[in-house]
């Protein structure tokens, strides 16, 4: 290869380097918020299995 030929190459694997790791970032970041998403949603339940738990005892104890 001709040294131009060899810059050339090399300013493309760096552009493609640069674009992935873009991609990376952007996948990172997106993880997180799926992550954060993930932990909301299972404190949520939580809350609302310990409020089903709570009205269920309520309702067996205003049958008995």
């Amino acid at each position: 290869m001709t040294p131009d030929k060899l810059r050339e190459r090399i300013a493309d694997i760096d552009s493609e380097i640069n674009d992935l790791a873009q991609k990376q970032r952007e996948a990172l970041a997106f993880a997180q918020q799926v992550s954060q998403q993930i932990a909301y949603l299972s404190g949520r339940k939580d809350v609302l299995t310990e409020q089903l738990h709570d009205l269920e005892a309520d309702l067996a104890h205003s049958n008995a």
